[in-house]
């Protein structure tokens, strides 16, 4: 058979080992590539894959921690709140408290200054709960104010946190960046291991064609060499109509080529006529030569 040789990756051609009409053997090397762009691409990918890698971790916790402060944060308002809503119904109660121990300081002071010993003793108790229902409400309106207070700091941290959250889109985007980066260090390590190699011959052949040249650039893809197989050559020949009926598929035939007698198998003919290069129609039929060794020509 027939293999057409392709370049593997895009890179400048160091040797071509080959020319037309020179033999090679199986595993010959038949193309040797620059690799130093190639390796600069792998290094270069290496790295940016790390980076990424690295930024996806990276961003990952900073959107775990940001999750947990803020459940700690949301714990936190939860709690102030209850401290709000605790201390206004202190001060209320305290409010209602002082208004009743005022009336009664006010009743025994209305009685005047001669007050016997159970009314001074009424009147003290009275003035000694109004002050002291004062006093408590002055420190529940301190931490009503600091309780306030906090509750906005933490009401500001919750925003800051929420900010460092991460949305389900940005964590499709961020990880399908960092996969796309790591296809792309294993497709520049893959074609680096691929340029290293080389391309050889997968079979024992004839260099029928060479489209390569050393020292030039490639494109990925490119034809590089044809080798053709010569464990089996098919050789086309032309029938008369004088000797069409005396020739049938699998029949042995001896051929010869360039001066040298081969035998081979009839294995196809032809049921169309084709024109041949004078114009005349004529049969043709395929002969099928196995093994016929080195010293073989094609293409006559």
């Amino acid at each position: 058979h027939v293999k057409t040789y392709y370049s593997p990756v895009s890179a400048v051609v160091s040797e071509c080992n080959v020319e037309e009409g020179s033999m090679v053997s199986e595993g010959d090397t038949l193309a040797v590539f620059d690799v130093s762009d190639l390796e600069l691409e792998a290094r270069r990918a290496e790295l940016s894959d790390k980076a990424e890698q690295s930024g996806f971790e990276n961003t990952l916790q900073v959107d775990s921690d940001s999750d947990s402060k803020l459940t700690d944060i949301e714990k936190d308002i939860d709690d102030y709140e209850d401290k709000i809503d605790d201390t206004e119904d202190e001060i209320e109660r305290l409010e209602a408290s002082i208004k009743s121990a005022n009336a009664e300081v006010n009743y025994f002071e209305n009685l005047g200054e001669q007050l016997n010993e159970q009314q001074l003793q009424g009147k003290n108790t009275a003035v000694k709960n109004l002050s002291d229902y004062q006093s408590r409400l002055e420190t529940a309106q301190k931490n009503l104010a600091d309780y306030q207070s906090k509750l906005a700091d933490k009401k500001s941290e919750k925003m800051t946190a929420e900010a460092g959250l991460i949305s389900d889109a940005q964590k499709e985007q961020i990880e399908a960046q960092r996969e796309l980066s790591e296809l792309n260090k294993e497709t520049a390590s893959s074609q680096l291991e691929q340029a290293q190699s080389g391309v050889m011959s997968e079979f024992s052949g004839l260099v029928t064609e060479v489209s390569a040249q050393s020292g030039a650039m490639v494109a990925e893809g490119a034809p590089l060499c044809t080798v053709s197989d010569l464990s089996s050559v098919k050789v086309t020949v032309n029938l008369t109509k004088n000797n069409l009926t005396e020739v049938e598929e699998g029949q042995e035939a001896d051929i010869t080529i360039a001066g040298e007698q081969y035998t081979g198998t009839v294995s196809k003919i032809n049921r169309k006529a084709e024109p041949n290069a004078s114009g005349v129609p004529v049969i043709t039929a395929e002969v099928l030569v196995e093994n016929p060794g080195e010293n073989v020509y094609l293409g006559i």
